[in-house]
């Protein structure tokens, strides 16, 4: 069985429960266990936030059934740099032009910025977002990459909304509206 375990992040932040996928010394991976009881996507984790990696923590057991009926969660993440911090990240990030979730919980809890990244600087991001429908916003969003406290790959969520870009594009829909 793969190893669920519970990230305990700094204060203000949560703590996050997954099944851990990559342990490297400037970030975490975990493919998040969702409300559905599942592993959902990946979910890249700065080291500078975490206070621990707990293997035994309560209701483990709980999680650990509801893993008896997931399969095996694929780590294969092609095309990332998962070896160093959140800058080599955002770097490899760029090239694959991957559509991500960008979260700033110590500054906003309740924010998360979905696009991809257009451009990285030494410390921070050109971002371009889509609206809450789906839409390319034209604006390129500036980001601190020391705000990031979370970022989301390959969501269902994730997935969906490029099901949404693909179709629009290939009706011809305008971005506009």
């Amino acid at each position: 069985m793969q190893r669920i375990v519970q990230v305990r992040r700094r204060p203000p932040l949560d703590s996050v429960i997954g099944v851990l996928l990559v342990d490297a010394p400037g970030l975490v991976v975990v493919s998040e266990i969702s409300g559905s009881l599942d592993p959902d996507g990946f979910c890249f984790l700065p080291r500078s936030d975490i206070v621990a990696i707990e293997e035994d923590f309560e209701h483990l057991d709980f999680h650990e059934a509801a893993a008896s009926v997931w399969g095996r969660v694929e780590s294969d993440i092609p095309g990332l740099d998962l070896q160093g911090g959140y800058f080599e990240l955002m770097q490899s990030i760029s090239r694959e032009q991957t559509l991500i979730a960008v979260h700033p919980e110590a500054t906003d809890p309740d924010i998360c910025f979905v696009g991809t990244v257009r451009r990285v600087l030494s410390d921070r991001i050109g971002f371009t977002t889509l609206s809450s429908k789906g839409i390319w916003v034209p604006e390129t969003q500036t980001i601190k990459i020391d705000e990031i406290t979370k970022i989301e790959l390959a969501t269902r969520y994730l997935r969906s909304l490029q099901g949404v870009i693909a179709a629009r594009s290939a009706l011809g829909v305008s971005e506009a509206g």
